[in-house]
């Protein structure tokens, strides 16, 4: 029974010592050429209404439409809603966006739009996430992963604007 607590304690000390250490910030990076105007992609980047072509949300609900301030809550498939508000929108550009009231999770999104040809934008965009606490560290670290994330993005965006 004494060794079994000790080899307890040593396993949890090990995890906790795992879970300080985790990184409280991090980042996916992606790029991708899409064969669309530029103007086409940028407005259904910027549509935060139309989820529909989304594979990992539920819904989308529009909380405060402002022009250059809007307020929406994505519903995933998995997991809590997460809010989001647009910081910027620079048509056909940029836009950007910050996760709001992300109990012990924010975050933000930077896309850049790039005109190739006529018929062709790439699309390169930073996603940051960053935790506050302890167990929003961990839950982050178990649950989400930024580089799926933003390859499960791309690849809708690429499928909804035909390639």
């Amino acid at each position: 029974m004494k060794l079994t607590l000790i080899a307890l304690s040593l396993i949890l000390a090990a995890a906790l010592l795992w879970a300080v250490r985790l990184p409280r910030t991090r980042a996916a990076e992606a790029t991708r050429e899409l064969a669309a105007p530029v103007e086409r992609v940028f407005a259904v980047v910027t549509d935060i209404e139309d989820a529909s072509w989304r594979s990992d949300l539920k819904e989308v609900r529009v909380l405060d439409r402002t022009p250059g301030r809007e307020v929406w809550e994505e519903i995933p498939h998995r997991g809590p809603p997460i809010r989001f508000r647009t910081r910027a929108r620079v048509s056909p550009e940029r836009f950007e966006i910050e996760i709001v009231d992300g109990n012990g999770f924010g975050g933000h999104w930077v896309g850049e739009f790039h005109v190739v040809a006529p018929d062709r934008t790439r699309l390169r965009f930073v996603e940051t996430a960053f935790t506050e606490g302890l167990v929003p560290t961990v839950m982050s670290h178990l649950f989400f992963d930024p580089e799926r994330a933003v390859r499960t993005y791309l690849d809708d965006l690429a499928r909804k604007l035909g390639g």
